[in-house]
């Protein structure tokens, strides 16, 4: 396990202050704070220094926890232009093995003041966190898909979902290729999780409902991943196109193997995210996913977040990153409008619910089944070219299709 216990005032501070500088030259940026443009303020005789506990991972999924940790900062450090620097600290634990480390994190942040956590950055670790945050009153905002480990629990006062399922990514891509696209015989690749079993269950059923065909399926393991005889056998198939679900180290293996081979002047490239994260190899001409977000949305309030995080952190930000902002503007939301107070977890878990704004990721509101996640899915291709990725919003469409976030039917 990789500790970062009790970094959170010094880190928080210090990404606050260079986000406030880089912050200053937004022009027309939306006050995070207020969702309907009034400027209420948090009372300083009952405010207290809110703690944050991300409980996050290294390993295969470190980009992406660095990537949620960043929008969380970024959350953190706007709303200090209206509350106050010292209001808001995050503090950090990053676990690496198993999900029984995840509660000893979760623990040690409780420990240590957390009075609220975003986590985890694995989807393995949901239903673990998700038990401990309910058994113990603790909020909890998940910035990942979990809803396949969540379909026989029932939803918990004290979580709240912020990221669509994979099921309910798979389901409308798998449509739209079927529908809008001439890929027609399909070959899928997963990790050996139950999570990736019951999306790729999803992604068949909607697909072959176009008149697709599957031709296949195969679960690689999920430590040191080798997808060579996998891909072998996708050359001797006569596939037009792959459904891969990877992501962090392992989506960058599959898309450099994928290139190597040449598979990409035949063969279409498909993924419940972008698979390459940028960090496809240049041998890949093209992946086409479905996600929450995409860095080239044209909305204001995503130009504004893309801006600032890039100067922040001199990247372009991901879905992880666009994440872990609408989860720290969630809470940061939550504390202002309780007045600062933090003291009864049960009434600001409650308050974590009445959140609504316009994030860059589209309309964010929490339903009653404790989901707040996007409506809005975009079919988005990332390219490779001389001058860099590049990222394409194809089309738009409905994120509201298969199962609750947690177990129940979604309706609407």
């Amino acid at each position: 396990m990789r500790r970062r216990a009790l970094r959170g005032a010094a880190f928080a501070s210090a990404v606050v202050l260079a986000a406030l500088a880089g912050l200053a030259g937004m022009a027309g940026a939306q006050n995070p704070l207020t969702s309907n443009g009034t400027s209420e303020t948090v009372d300083p005789a009952v405010r207290a220094t809110l703690k944050i506990g991300l409980v996050l991972a290294g390993g295969r999924h470190a980009a992406a926890s660095e990537d949620i940790a960043a929008g969380v900062a970024l959350a953190v450090a706007e709303a200090a232009a209206a509350i106050g620097d010292e209001a808001i600290a995050i503090i950090r634990e990053d676990t690496s093995r198993n999900p029984a480390d995840t509660v000893e994190a979760a623990k040690r942040l409780i420990a240590a003041g957390a009075e609220v956590l975003i986590g985890p950055a694995t989807t393995r670790d949901v239903r673990t966190l998700r038990d401990f945050a309910d058994s113990g009153r603790v909020p909890l905002v998940v910035p990942i898909p979990g809803a396949a480990v969540l379909a026989s629990t029932t939803c918990s006062p004290y979580v709240l979902h912020l990221a669509p399922a994979e099921e309910q990514i798979a389901a409308p891509l798998a449509t739209w290729i079927g529908v809008r696209t001439s890929a027609k015989r399909i070959y899928l690749l997963a990790p050996d999780e139950l999570h990736a079993r019951q999306t790729l269950a999803a992604f068949k059923k909607s697909f072959t409902a176009t008149g697709g065909e599957v031709l296949g399926e195969e679960y690689v393991a999920i430590n040191n991943p080798d997808f060579a005889p996998y891909l072998a056998k996708l050359r001797l198939m006569d596939a037009d196109s792959v459904f891969a679900m990877f992501t962090g180290d392992s989506a960058g293996t599959f898309a450099r193997q994928f290139g190597e081979l040449g598979l990409a002047k035949r063969v279409a490239l498909f993924g419940p995210g972008v698979i390459g994260g940028g960090a496809t190899s240049a041998k890949v001409a093209s992946v086409t996913g479905a996600l929450d977000y995409s860095p080239s949305l044209d909305t204001p309030e995503n130009r504004g977040f893309r801006d600032a995080f890039a100067r922040l952190f001199a990247r372009l930000p991901t879905e992880h990153a666009a994440r872990g902002y609408d989860a720290g503007r969630v809470i940061v939301d939550a504390f202002r409008a309780n007045g600062g107070r933090i003291s009864d977890r049960g009434i600001f878990a409650a308050a974590l619910a009445q959140v609504s704004f316009t994030g860059p990721r589209g309309p964010i509101r929490a339903e009653p089944g404790r989901a707040a996640a996007p409506e809005r899915l975009y079919i988005v291709r990332e390219q490779q070219g001389a001058d860099g990725t590049t990222h394409e919003v194809l089309d738009r469409v409905n994120g509201n299709d298969g199962a609750d976030l947690c177990g129940t039917t979604r309706k609407g």
